[in-house]
């Protein structure tokens, strides 16, 4: 039988059990969901499938037959590759370089750039992937990175392809290339593997859908004869009942945050930021869209102070912040959720008691004469992670050992603690699932009803939509418009987010 499966597989973390007696399959040419909440053990069955970990028990089996993967090198030859969604790149490479890593062409200890550079030409040509083979990878965003990840995989030859939140930072346009490449991979014969939080994703694309719950499969269904509330129910049960309402805050006060003709430096001598302005009140959270590559990162980066900029103003309650680094912009009441929580919001090696605590621990008791007051970390780690359902509760775990989501809860949960003034969140939900989601979207309503302000750059229209007050959308640098809550409007934000409509 062709197809990819899982057989009674087991997986525990000390006491924690990740997977147990899972099974698992998706045939050649199908498109199955993986679908649960943060913690379920969704990335966990992906990384024993792929080679990265070991079972306790259980089989993997490929086209029928039983295999042993001692690594990634094992899964990739007979035929399954991971997109993973952490990346595995070397920044300081070139995608030619990452991509061709393991498998350099060349003779002897030669490597032949040319040569691997037309090789990946090549290959993202075929599925339509548009990426420079002799681009830095530190200097790419991280919705291009994905895409070097992507052709790793395809130029392996993957006959089984796995999706591990493919879609967390890709606007709309790129999604949809994204399910276009999937489809078309399907239809040549390859098994595909996608999971998500977005369970419209999962209608969009996928015939099956496969539910984990706490290490287990709680549920499998065809898509056809399903419904979102139907697989909601077997991810999260009756919980879902009552999920927490995030609702429209009342009018809006006096600005916090203003931002005059502020340019931010580009790759190429072009301007990242191009003379934008905006202003966020208090009570208000304002969405901030665009495609991949419009200057959103740059310009959360430039308010936070990660980034410097070249010209303009940046006022936070009438004080300018451009003369200020990081720590003074925090200490004036900026908080900051970066697009890329593990490499630039958290510590992967610290614990979860420890990256609470991260720029706080000086002046807030947590540390003395240059040492961590280790019972008041925990002390704090412990209320966090029961506050944010981090999961597993333990705050004295490694940030590394966390799921994608749970890592994103406690970067949200050490912004926010210090209720700031304005808020800089870069997808604040990505990876979360229903419940969590919906937590967040709380959290960010609670901080604007109790004056603060939100400054929200995301991907997905619809979650924009229905948590801002109001959304701006970037376009080749600049704010190319506004737009509010109503009839077409994600069509609206759409043609601006593709230059068909002119600036204010």
């Amino acid at each position: 039988m062709s197809g990819l499966e899982v057989r009674g597989v087991t997986k525990t973390f000390g006491q924690t059990h990740a997977l147990e007696d899972v099974s698992f399959r998706v045939a050649r040419g199908e498109i199955v969901g993986l679908i649960g909440e943060n913690g379920a053990g969704k990335t966990t069955l992906l990384r024993i499938v792929s080679g990265f970990l070991r079972p306790d028990a259980g089989d993997v089996l490929v086209d029928g037959s039983a295999v042993r993967l001692r690594g990634p090198r094992d899964a990739a030859s007979v035929g399954v590759g991971m997109v993973h969604q952490h990346f595995l790149l070397i920044p300081e490479l070139t995608v030619a370089e990452n991509v061709v890593l393991g498998r350099e062409p060349g003779r002897g200890a030669l490597f032949d750039r040319g040569a691997a550079a037309r090789e990946v030409r090549a290959c993202a040509a075929r599925f339509g992937l548009d990426v420079d083979p002799t681009a830095r990878v530190g200097d790419l965003g991280v919705a291009a990175q994905q895409r070097v990840e992507l052709l790793k995989v395809l130029v392996r030859g993957a006959r089984y392809l796995l999706l591990d939140e493919p879609t967390g930072l890709l606007p709309p346009m790129a999604v949809r290339d994204l399910f276009a490449l999937v489809r078309r991979l399907a239809s040549e014969g390859c098994g595909v593997v996608l999971v998500t939080h977005r369970l419209r994703e999962v209608f969009a694309v996928c015939g099956r859908a496969t539910v984990l719950r706490r290490g287990r499969v709680s549920g499998e269904r065809d898509v056809a004869a399903s419904d979102e509330a139907g697989l909601a129910h077997l991810m999260i049960g009756d919980d879902l009942a009552s999920p927490p309402a995030t609702g429209r805050g009342g009018p809006c006060g006096a600005p916090l945050l203003r931002v005059a003709s502020l340019t931010v430096a580009g790759r190429g001598g072009r301007a990242a930021v191009d003379a934008a302005s905006l202003t966020v009140h208090a009570g208000e959270i304002v969405g901030l869209a665009g495609v991949a590559g419009s200057g959103q990162r740059e310009l959360l980066e430039a308010l936070s102070g990660v980034r410097s900029a070249v010209a303009g103003t940046v006022a936070l309650c009438g004080v300018s912040l451009l003369p200020m680094d990081v720590a003074a912009r925090r200490a004036a009441g900026i908080a900051y959720v970066p697009e890329d929580r593990l490499h630039d919001g958290l510590v992967s090696a610290l614990t979860v008691s420890e990256n609470l605590v991260l720029g706080a621990a000086p002046d807030r008791g947590f540390a003395s004469r240059g040492w961590l007051v280790r019972e008041r970390v925990h002390r704090e780690g412990e209320q966090a992670v029961a506050a944010h359902d981090v999961r597993p509760a333990d705050a004295d775990a490694p940030c590394a050992s966390l799921s994608g989501g749970n890592q994103q809860k406690v970067l949200l949960a050490r912004e926010l603690r210090s209720r700031p003034k304005v808020l800089l969140a870069a997808e604040p939900a990505r990876g979360l699932d229903l419940l969590a989601t919906a937590a967040v979207h709380a959290r960010l309503r609670d901080l604007a009803d109790a004056g603060g302000g939100v400054l929200f750059a995301g991907t997905d229209l619809p979650e924009l939509l229905d948590v801002c007050d109001r959304v701006l959308v970037m376009f080749a640098g600049g704010i190319a418009g506004e737009v509010r809550p109503g009839r077409d409007a994600e069509e609206r934000i759409g043609l601006l987010m593709t230059g068909g409509g002119p600036r204010p």
